[in-house]
């Protein structure tokens, strides 16, 4: 009944428009009576590509004003352009826009850390922030409840799932990664383009049955050389059938597509090197007009970001500006921008964020084009307070209802570079891939688990347990890696609360985000915003700023020195239960800035079992690619290892806080603490089932189960004296 209300008004309005308002004069440039309001917009954009959009967003002026032509009432906006590539001064330009209330919005920036810049400093008056193709996970999951950030694009986890269902259709059976990406324990790491890509690759090949052969990350021509140079190396390698892999390319830049072909073709070359190496497939960001104008050796294919095939927009692009012409990444997400603002001006110039979810709120199914002629007849509705649903170059504009954080329904567009000539191949949505992730989903997916536990497995008679001991470490240093820290605390505090003393924990921990500047809650340490301070009563034995690897492994083999005071005096007949939170990547993990390799975690349990120094040992590890560690471990008896995610994958925090813009805790550590604190005696199978399906974004996995017991009947409370007794 409401759809048909909402057409017989458009009926009516569309016959009002049509015999009304001919015949009055214009006086400069307006109808007699009508009244412009004009606002001002910033849009911050990279300068190289300034000329692309200042023609785009002219062509959207010009149709909003042809459609508001005949309107007693015209919006109109004032834009002014900032280059973006002026970082220096790019934060004191958001500053300037963000404090005067004549601009409405801003529109961009384009790239991954200048706008968490933009992000975080809107914030102070929740000035409207509209990203056409700022696609970090991380960036919407952080400002997923702000009321004023709107990303056009999903995140690079839809890219990552629309490549993958490409390399699927190549009947792929593996994939690899080369990312630039900069070190995780770097400052400028998460808020880096290729940081969504390192994060969720391992997650979604997973779930598409496809094996991660290697991540190769790097930052500058000198380690990319070096990490191609590796990928030659390994699929030279009679192991790899490369005819069945995939090689997923991941620059920053465009220009760094034709330096990793003049690498490649350099280095595959070389005799017997050359002949294995796997297809390349890039991503959006290795789309410019710089490459029409390059020398390619290869042809490459790899995906965009473009308008809705079904929108009319790019065979409109084609005729203002050149059937030669494609619009690029971020385009048609600025022309609808222009028109989204328009439409929120007109509905309350004073709360442009409320207005924008008014329309992508609306109920009434009913979808209007960008075209002049249906843009007119929604002003009209508009301005007599009727809001249906609108649509642009980009299709219909559905968000997510509960965080309205990202339009859901991107398009890509499959491409190839041959002959220095962009050619689509396809346009591609998430409806079409594998699967389809809305932002909502983002938050809620969980891995699915499969029972492998045997039920009948026989135990391993181990004695009578006399004891336990627990060895609690933080391994990361600093504000930005206060979920480490707090998640070791939430598990200290646990430990203590089920009947261990400090004499039985060896507890690691550098304490800096206790005090920091950034703390709003100085001398307290929580995992919920409104938590319980975690920081108190707690004794540390060491920091790891001050610990190198051989320390760490002194300290468990029971080797006293002068840096190493205080060591595990375990025995054979003790449980000793190992926590683990930190940074880690595919085959090691980060004391601070010393790398521990799986050989050395491997070498290390192998020590501690031969001398006696435990009954059983539990290691849970909460670390991006873990399970690499945990693989490399098996076969030794009385060994458990659980870990955040398996070995291709990285390891997510799921609990913000909205005050401090920081990370409180990590999925993993939350749902294990979660479940021991609900049943203190819960099996091992209970407790990994309990994990798998709470830890969201990454596949929590149990290792060397076969040689430790029956999961069915052990449980944590082995590990917890309170609960032993």
């Amino acid at each position: 009944m409401k759809k048909k209300q909402t057409l017989f008004i458009m009926a009516c309005l569309a016959f009002l428009l049509s015999s009304c308002h001919d015949d009055e004069e214009t006086h400069g440039g307006r109808r007699r009576g009508q009244v412009v309001e004009t606002y001002k917009v910033a849009i911050v954009m990279p300068g190289s590509q300034q000329s692309r959009w200042e023609n785009v967003a002219q062509w959207a002026l010009e149709n909003l004003e042809i459609a508001q032509d005949t309107l007693q009432r015209r919006v109109k906006l004032e834009l002014e352009w900032f280059d973006e590539d002026n970082t220096e001064g790019l934060p004191s330009f958001i500053s300037r826009v963000d404090a005067d209330p004549q601009f409405k919005a801003i529109i961009g920036p384009m790239k991954t850390d200048n706008a968490y810049t933009a992000a975080a400093i809107c914030a102070q008056h929740e000035t409207t922030l509209i990203l056409p193709q700022c696609t970090s996970a991380e960036l919407q999951r952080l400002y997923a409840e702000s009321p004023y950030v709107f990303h056009l694009t999903q995140s690079d986890i839809g890219q990552i799932e629309v490549m993958l269902s490409c390399a699927l259709a190549r009947k792929a059976k593996s994939v690899s990664l080369l990312v630039n990406h900069d070190d995780v324990r770097a400052e400028a790491s998460s808020y880096s383009y290729g940081s969504t890509f390192r994060n969720w690759l391992g997650f979604f090949a997973c779930e598409a049955g496809l094996k991660v052969d290697t991540v190769c990350t790097y930052t500058d021509d000198a380690s990319l050389y070096n990490a191609v140079d590796d990928l030659v190396e390994l699929y030279s390698s009679t192991a790899h059938d490369t005819i069945n892999s995939v090689l997923l390319f991941v620059p920053k830049t465009p220009q760094e597509l034709v330096r990793y072909d003049e690498i490649s073709c350099n280095l595959t070359s070389r005799p017997n090197k050359g002949h294995n190496y796997p297809f390349t497939l890039c991503s959006d960001a290795s789309v410019g007009d710089e490459l029409t104008h390059s020398s390619i050796g290869r042809d490459y294919e790899g995906i965009d970001i473009a308008a809705a095939a079904t929108s009319g927009f790019v065979p409109a692009y084609h005729s203002f500006f050149g059937s030669n012409n494609d619009p690029i990444g971020g385009e048609a997400q600025l022309f609808d921008a222009l028109y989204m603002l328009t439409y929120a001006l007109t509905i309350n110039p004073d709360d442009v964020n409320g207005s924008i979810v008014k329309l992508v709120d609306a109920e009434d199914l009913v979808y209007f084009s960008w075209l002049p002629t249906d843009a007119r007849l929604f002003f009209s509705l508009l301005q007599k307070g009727v809001v249906v649903s609108p649509a642009g170059a980009l299709g219909d504009w559905t968000f997510d209802k509960r965080y309205h954080a990202s339009l859901l329904n991107t398009t890509y567009r499959h491409w190839k570079l041959s002959d220095n000539q962009y050619t689509t191949i396809q346009y591609i949505t998430l409806n079409d891939a594998r699967r389809s992730v809305s932002n909502e989903q983002l938050w809620q997916l969980n891995a699915n688990v499969e029972d492998s536990f045997d039920p009948s497995q026989i135990d391993s008679n181990y004695g009578e347990c006399t004891g336990n001991y627990a060895v609690v470490v933080a391994a990361s240093t600093g504000w930005r890696n206060y979920r480490h820290q707090a998640d070791a605390l939430d598990v200290y505090q646990m430990l203590k609360q089920y009947g261990y003393d400090d004499d039985h924990i060896i507890f690691i921990l550098e304490g800096d985000i206790v005090n920091d500047e950034h703390n709003i809650h100085r001398g307290e340490v929580r995992v919920f915003p409104d938590g319980e301070n975690l920081y108190h009563d707690v004794t540390i034995d060491y920091r790891p700023s001050q610990l190198r690897s051989e320390d760490l492994f002194n300290i468990l083999t029971g080797q006293q020195s002068q840096r190493t005071p205080t060591v595990l005096p375990s025995t054979a007949t003790d449980n000793v239960f190992l926590f683990w939170s930190g940074h880690g990547q595919d085959g090691a993990l980060f004391l601070d800035r010393d790398d521990i390799y799986d050989r050395q975690f491997k070498e290390l349990l192998a020590s501690m079992q031969q001398q006696g120094k435990f009954r059983k040992l539990f290691f849970v590890t909460e670390a991006c690619y873990s399970g690499s560690i945990a693989q490399e471990c098996e076969g030794e008896r009385g060994v458990l290892l659980l870990t955040a995610a398996n070995a291709s994958e990285s390891s997510m925090a799921d609990i913000m806080d909205p005050q401090m813009n920081i990370w409180l805790s990590n999925g993993f550590t939350r749902a294990f603490c979660e479940a021991v604190k609900q049943r203190p005696d819960i099996t091992m199978r209970n407790l990994y089932y309990h994990v798998a399906r709470q830890t969201v974004g990454s596949h929590a996995t149990m290792y060397n189960y076969q040689h430790y017991g029956n999961m069915f009947t052990n449980s944590f409370s082995e590990f917890l004296p309170a609960a032993r007794r």
